[in-house]
């Protein structure tokens, strides 16, 4: 059965990566709720209430893992770019407040029943070139990790009119680097859920062997564009061999049990360290509230149309 959109409650549309009727990449659609949810957040905070309790009643046993999402650090940001000046800003709170890990770590952590402290991981999608020149110089000198995911068909050397994407030297040389990892974003940044089954083994399975052959180490991490995702999705991963896939699911409670699609969270250019804090923390977590109700009336939505559909055909 090709990837049935609403398997599970909590297939979502992408936080960031979203795409409106022309297919144009649509954070802007996404900001402005949670700018808002942002607002109210702050209100309800300093009424001395907290929204956490809520999405974390809601959840399988999870921990206090926090994974931050960035696609772009650019001296011009934008809808999915920070400036070099707040990436640094960003990570060097991140640093001095909080223990950075690994997403190859995040098996053990979450196994850990002792651990209660909230941990860090820091990600990136698609490879852009600028992450050379602005994040990576930032990344060493306060030695931190992170995980970089790339969808194999934008590296310049294979295809040669996306200029602005990092090329295999640049991936050979940041693979020999202990802080950096590499994970899978597919062949062509396809949306998965749109593809049938056999397109789906394809983009996972040779993105994952041909970033294999240039970083010569196990592939073992997958990021899915646009955050599609069905449990048909998440199965086939597993038998291509990957251990874990993170979302762009709003959260920064995380479980084992979920490792197939993990929560992350993303930062904005003009976020303070009081924002930083407070998203980390979980008090931003009520937008993942948001994102379900959108996702359930999707489904709905989507049985109607179905219904419609039969209903023409007798």
């Amino acid at each position: 059965m090709q990837g049935t959109p609403f398997v599970e409650f909590e297939v979502q549309k992408s936080i960031s990566g979203t795409k409106d009727s022309k297919g144009r990449n649509c954070i802007a659609n996404t900001l402005p709720k949670l700018r808002w949810t942002k607002t109210v957040g702050r209100v309800v905070r300093r009424a001395g209430f907290s929204p956490y309790w809520i999405v974390r009643s809601t959840s399988p046993p999870a921990k206090k893992v926090t994974i931050v999402m960035y696609h772009s650090v650019h001296p011009n940001p934008g809808r999915a770019a920070v400036s070099p000046e707040a990436f640094r800003r960003q990570i060097t709170f991140i640093k001095k407040n909080y223990a950075i890990r690994r997403l190859s770590e995040i098996d053990n952590i979450l196994l850990n029943e002792e651990l209660s402290d909230r941990t860090v991981v820091i990600t990136f999608d698609d490879g852009h070139l600028d992450f050379m020149e602005f994040a990576f110089p930032v990344l060493k000198e306060l030695g931190v990790p992170c995980m970089i995911f790339v969808p194999t068909r934008h590296i310049a050397e294979i295809n040669h009119s996306q200029e602005t994407m990092m090329n295999g030297s640049h991936f050979r040389y940041l693979a020999h680097q202990e802080l950096i990892g590499f994970g899978s974003h597919t062949v062509d940044h396809v949306n998965l859920r749109q593809a049938p089954r056999r397109e789906i083994e394809r983009q996972t399975i040779e993105s994952k062997m041909q970033l294999e052959d240039l970083v010569q180490y196990p592939v073992k991490d997958f990021a899915y564009p646009y955050g599609a995702y069905s449990l048909e999705i998440k199965e086939i991963l597993q038998a291509a061999g990957y251990e874990r896939a993170v979302s762009t699911r709003w959260g920064t409670l995380n479980s084992y049990q979920e490792r197939m699609a993990l929560r992350r969270i993303f930062f904005e250019e003009t976020d303070q360290d009081s924002d930083l804090r407070a998203k980390i923390e979980g008090d931003y977590d009520w937008f993942a509230l948001l994102e379900a109700a959108g996702s359930i009336l999707e489904m709905f939505r989507m049985i109607i149309r179905g219904a419609a559909n039969l209903q023409r055909q007798t």
